[in-house]
């Protein structure tokens, strides 16, 4: 029997069909708020938690914690992240009540995924360039599968905030669109791929994180925004995939418009944040009719640590109807542990005093079970060997397919593209985590007289240097990587020197060339450029595995190299508008430069020799070229039988 059908056997958890009141009623109080808690363990002794340590055990087997959120430092190898879960369940099982772990992760897929050797996927701006509901299933298939394998059965995700706020600096690529039914459209699509493999999903951040220009891991953001104009654009999706979902995350954020009542904190008088809010939470329950379990955002963020301590934030929570705390405290070590068993004192007797009453746990805690049971957590067992599905090579063709659908070309100046003759490429970059991915694409592309070399750009790179250099060769493809709007600004250099570099290239007659792989808002900036494209990801690559990786990697970069040099059929539309920058204000105007659902086409009749994929007419011509050939071969034989 192999390694992974010993741990599934192993793993046995309470039989689904118990009864949840049932097994409420055996469980104290301290028991009951345990089951509230989902934990993290990201780190241990300042080391990345990888392997099961008996501190840890301990905890999971003297509490009935609800579940664990793992991240990227959890989530290393396929084999060692099958045994971690496992081994989780397993101490689990032998708490007093045996009930099962939630077992989360963030596989949003792009920016944000967690898992190290299965599929990055090209992300959620990218699902919404293009445009298919198709792929949105398909994505949220492959996630969970890989999931599923690996023992996580809950995904915090999709994102479905609607980026409607270009200077966004915490949502932009994990969002579909700047359009609330293109967001809900494909968001439904990825919940139902998800749940085709019984992994439970969680739409966040309502209200709704698409118009912050603070990140409510550092601040709390305000949002000026009536819940009538809401209504109409940022609680759509939530609204109308909350019988969609299992859960619903909560958001850090405060909207004085709908709730403009305040509390009082560590540094004063705040609104109420979301997650704190119980108008917010009854707006759900009441107006969306929403059933399910409503998880906090990680409660150990600065917008809620910086004005509340852990039993401060807990209680408020739960008095406003959350039933799920996520990583309430931080337990990274041995010292930390009080931290919880202190927590869980102070909520009991919170309890006991009347602060938070015991209808409220009790209600919390049925929806937890009641979830747990109905997406079978209760009685399942893994029998899938992961290193079959984790990773595999179709997933990674799904990935790809994916990620080339998504390409947009938003200029293509006398249809330089797909490139027909060239020879010599300079490609720049600002990170050297991406010349992988462009070095894997031209290895794929299999161009034998293709040479291609390699920049990379920083504050120091002079105007003088990228002259200089852009005269070796015939076409320069330079990658814009803007991450927030003060990028935006000429003089910023991840601006200025792809401004240069394309001047250059005008200049000498050369072709210019501008992948955008971050947020697209700067495919508007680069006048002299022939071609620009965008990807929507800037995932990079491990650079010890640009041969044949094997760890995640960022499939953006190269289906935008391919698309570059081969004709593409399909071919991504902008899922968010382009709005006109302001350099003085650094923000962006009203004035739209580029409306979503633009992209441009490749000309079909166009051929390159570096084109695997030839026009018909091509063969329409070949063919006409071989008849007349056999003809004049008949033509010649019966000459010489006349003869």
């Amino acid at each position: 029997m192999c390694f992974f059908s010993l741990l599934a056997v192993n793993i046995v958890p309470v039989n689904a069909s118990l009864n949840v009141e049932a097994l409420m009623a055996k469980m104290t109080l301290r028991e009951k708020i345990s089951q509230l808690i989902m934990m993290d363990f990201r780190t241990w002794d300042n080391q990345n938690f990888t392997t099961m340590n008996e501190s840890v055990k301990k905890l999971i087997e003297n509490n009935d914690f609800g579940g664990i959120i793992l991240f990227k430092e959890n989530l290393a190898t396929t084999s060692q992240i099958y045994k971690l879960t496992n081994d989780m369940q397993s101490a689990a099982k032998k708490s007093k009540n045996k009930i099962p772990l939630f077992i989360g992760t963030d596989q949003e897929g792009g920016i944000v995924h967690r898992i190290g050797s299965g599929c990055a996927m090209p992300g959620n701006m990218a699902l919404g360039a293009t445009h298919s509901e198709k792929y949105a299933k398909k994505a949220g298939e492959l996630i969970s599968e890989e999931l599923e394998a690996l023992g996580i059965n809950t995904n915090f995700a999709p994102c479905v905030d609607v980026n409607t706020n270009p200077n966004n600096p915490v949502i932009g690529l994990r969002s579909f669109s700047d359009h609330p039914e293109l967001v809900t459209k494909l968001g439904e699509k990825m919940i139902e791929g998800m749940h085709k493999n019984n992994v439970l999903t969680a739409i966040k951040h309502y209200p709704g994180h698409g118009d912050t220009d603070t990140d409510s891991h550092t601040g709390l953001p305000v949002v000026n925004k009536s819940k009538e104009t809401l209504m109409k654009s940022d609680f759509l999706p939530f609204k109308n995939l909350s019988s969609k979902t299992d859960m619903i995350m909560s958001a850090h954020i405060t909207y004085p418009l709908v709730d403009g009542r305040k509390i009082q904190s560590k540094k004063g008088s705040i609104y109420y944040p979301a997650t704190l809010s119980s108008k917010m939470i009854k707006i759900l329950r009441d107006e969306f009719k929403y059933k399910g379990v409503i998880v906090t955002d990680a409660l150990n963020m600065g917008a809620i640590t910086d004005h509340f301590s852990p039993t401060e934030a807990a209680t408020h929570a739960l008095n406003a109807g959350v039933d799920l705390l996520l990583m309430p405290v931080i337990v990274h070590g041995d010292q930390d542990i009080s931290a919880i068993t202190s927590l869980l004192d102070n909520l009991e007797k919170a309890v006991k005093k009347g602060t938070i009453s015991s209808k409220r746990i009790d209600e919390a805690v049925k929806r937890v079970l009641t979830l747990k049971k109905k997406r079978n957590i209760l009685g399942k067992k893994n029998s899938k060997d992961p290193t079959k599905i984790v990773g595999s090579a179709a997933h990674h063709q799904l990935e790809a397919e994916i990620a080339n659908s998504a390409v947009t070309v938003i200029k293509n100046k006398k249809d330089v593209l797909p490139l027909t003759h060239c020879k010599k490429m300079l490609v720049a970059l600002p990170y050297k985590n991406e010349k992988p991915a462009v070095e894997l694409a031209i290895r794929r592309l299999k161009h034998a007289d293709l040479q291609v070399d390699y920049m990379l750009y920083g504050e120091d790179t002079s105007e003088k240097e990228i002259r200089k250099k852009v005269g070796y060769y015939d076409s320069v493809l330079c990658i814009s990587e803007i991450i927030n709007t003060k990028h935006l600004k000429s003089s910023h250099y991840m601006t200025r020197v792809p401004t240069q570099m394309m001047q250059a290239t005008a200049s000498q007659k050369k072709t210019g060339i501008i992948m955008s792989i971050a947020n697209p808002n700067d495919v508007a900036h680069y006048n002299d450029a022939d071609a620009i494209i965008a990807v929507y990801g800037n995932t990079g690559m491990d650079p010890t595995e640009s041969l044949m990786p094997e760890k995640a990697y960022g499939p953006n970069i190269v289906s935008g190299v391919e698309t570059l040099f081969t004709y593409q059929e399909k071919l991504g539309r902008l899922p968010v508008n382009i709005y006109r920058y302001d350099e003085n204000k650094e923000a962006f105007t009203n004035q739209i430069v580029y409306k979503r659902g633009y992209g441009l086409s490749y000309k079909k009749e166009k051929v390159t020799k570096n084109n695997p994929k030839r026009p018909v007419i091509l063969f329409i011509l070949m063919g006409i070229a071989g008849l007349l050939l056999m003809g004049i071969s008949l033509i010649i034989k019966r000459r010489i039988k006349c003869q």
